[in-house]
């Protein structure tokens, strides 16, 4: 942390008490020596779950812990979900985002986050936790969305991208007998079409032997994408 964090959030308390206070932060990757830096562009102050969703989502503060400072009274009896293996951090805060009355966003940075720090929570390999934590955020995300079309949209995007995660995953750390066995136990997605060709494919109504091949296919041996396009067109897009 800088080491002027716990002032920064001691001055945002004193002059406006809000529930929750986020502020920007940087990503230090090791391997290539890169950084990127997360902040709005001015403070905030954000008053409704609607709001305070959209921002998090489009300047990246979302629902990290370690640039947050939550009011006790808010957290009350609001605890981690101890089944979950990962994102678990993300779902509590939007239980917590889902009773803010008021948020304060600051630009300024308070947090450096190292990667590629070998085993992390970054680097999960876990197919189930990732898809188990996506349905459940979507869910948590939609109310706070209240119907505002582009929260939702948002929503769906980033939901879109675990589904994705999580399909990857599969393909990269499981065989073929575990990736069956996901396959019948997991199959229950929202009903929105999913972007990734992997995810179409295998959430399609084709025998999962052969949509299997496919996915191994494209995913692996790095076939020629067009004529995979146009062929699984054929097959899984036309019923």
């Amino acid at each position: 942390m800088e080491p002027n964090a716990l002032q920064l959030y001691a001055e945002v308390i004193k002059k406006d008490y809000p529930d929750i206070i986020k502020t920007g932060y940087e990503v230090d990757d090791n391997s290539n020596g890169s950084r990127r830096i997360y902040s709005v562009p001015q403070k905030m102050i954000l008053t409704n779950s609607t709001d305070i969703f959209m921002i998090t989502e489009k300047y990246g503060y979302a629902g990290f812990l370690w640039d947050t400072a939550y009011k006790r009274e808010l957290i009350n009896d609001l605890r981690f979900c101890e089944s979950l293996k990962w994102l678990e951090d993300h779902l509590f805060s939007f239980d917590a985002f889902a009773r803010c009355q008021k948020m304060i966003c600051i630009p300024e940075v308070t947090y450096h986050y190292m990667t590629n720090q070998g085993e992390s929570l970054s680097n999960i390999k876990d197919a189930k936790a990732i898809y188990q934590a996506a349905n459940i955020e979507y869910e948590k995300k939609m109310i706070l969305a209240k119907g505002n079309e582009e929260a939702l949209q948002l929503n769906i995007a980033s939901y879109n991208s675990k589904l994705s995660m999580s399909i990857h995953t599969l393909y990269r750390y499981y065989n073929y007998s575990s990736r069956h066995n996901f396959w019948k136990h997991n199959q229950n997605i929202h009903s929105i079409l999913p972007t990734d060709r992997a995810v179409r494919i295998f959430y399609s109504k084709a025998p999962f032997i052969l949509k299997d091949a496919f996915i191994v296919c494209y995913l692996k041996m790095k076939r020629s994408k067009s004529a995979l396009k146009s062929f699984v067109k054929l097959l899984f897009y036309k019923h």
